[in-house]
This record gives C-alpha cells, structure tokens and sequence, in this order.
C-alpha cells in the first residue's frame, strides 16, 4: 500500500487487489436497492451497517477487508487528529453513482459563519473505490481546490467536519464505494 497526503485527505492506494474490489463491487451491483426518494443524486445503496452490529459483516467480504480497513481507519485518524472523546464506526456501506449522479460540496456537520466547527460529534470519512470504469464521479475538495479520482482498492480518508467535499457527475458508467462513517462523540 502507498499512502499520499493531500493536505486534508489523504488517498491510500492498493488496499484491496483488483480482484476484492472486483468482487465486493459486482456483489453491490447485484444487491442494489434503488433510493427513490434521493430525485436529485441517482444512488442506489447496498444495505448500511452500523457500530451496533460490527459483528455483521458482509457475505461477500471472505477475506475479511471490510474488517481490515475498519482497523486500518481507526488507527489513521486516531494518530493523526487528536481525540477529545470517544471514536468509533457510525455506519458503512455500498454507494453506486450512476449516470448523471453527483454530490454538491458540503462538509459533514455544522459550521459557524467563520467556518468553525460547532456541536458534539466530528465525522470522518473513508471513502473505498471498488471500481474506476467510469467517467466524471471525481470526488473533489472546494477549499483544497483538489480532485481526485483513485484507482479501484483505494480508499480515501479525510475529517468530514472540516472538509468540504462533494463528487462530480458521473458523465458515463457507474461509480461504486464503501462509504464508512467514523464518529468521534465529544458531547
């Protein structure tokens, strides 16, 4: 694995090989359910799991890499941001973008008019690219003035609270992650 920092978000390429992410993203395709009440973004989205059954991992995951770059994300952030509260996996789960589908620049949680975080929980994010067949769906940082677009197996971490980030339009394919959710709880 070879990680690059990016000043806020760092890509960390290799994680899983390119048959893993084959696997885990053509399960995706195949357990998809579409979200019909999200009109604007086109997802659809393999079933979430959350920090209150970890011990349910996916069926298709022998290898146990979701597991893996749960411990992997973990130890990331705890290292390099400093804790003030309790850290854990909020949720995680499939994502695929299709045709069309983009997400606009946000940050994860509340800010004030200075750009400072406010409230109780920061979110992390760590986004793992299953695949790269697809064009357009760069995911993007508006303040970083940055995008990028890994190749499949990488994952892409980053503090979501003080990160705007978004993803481009897919202009052609369909572009499939994990998304996991990572809380550290201060309140």
């Amino acid at each position: 694995m070879k990680a690059e920092n990016f000043g806020e978000f760092v890509v960390v390429e290799d994680f899983l090989t390119p048959e893993e992410a084959k696997q885990m993203a053509d399960t995706f395709i195949a357990g998809a359910q579409k979200d019909e009440g999200d009109t604007r973004h086109g997802y659809a989205n393999y079933p979430l799991f959350g920090w209150e059954n970890l011990d349910v991992w996916f069926d298709f995951d022998p290898n146990d890499k979701i597991s893996a770059m749960v411990d992997y994300c973990i130890k990331f952030f705890t290292e390099r941001y400093p804790m003030e509260g309790s850290f854990r996996l909020d949720r995680s789960g499939g994502i695929l973008m299709s045709e069309g589908a983009w997400l606009p620049a946000h940050a994860d949680q509340d800010m004030d008019e200075e750009g400072n975080y406010i409230g109780g929980v920061k979110s992390y994010i760590c986004s793992m690219l299953l695949n790269d067949d697809y064009d357009g769906g760069e995911l993007y940082f508006d303040e970083l003035l940055k995008y990028t677009k890994p190749k499949a197996g990488s994952l892409v971490l980053f503090p979501g609270y003080c990160t705007r980030h978004g993803v481009r339009a897919i202009t052609k394919g369909t572009r499939i992650t994990v998304l996991s959710v990572f809380h550290e709880i201060t309140a």
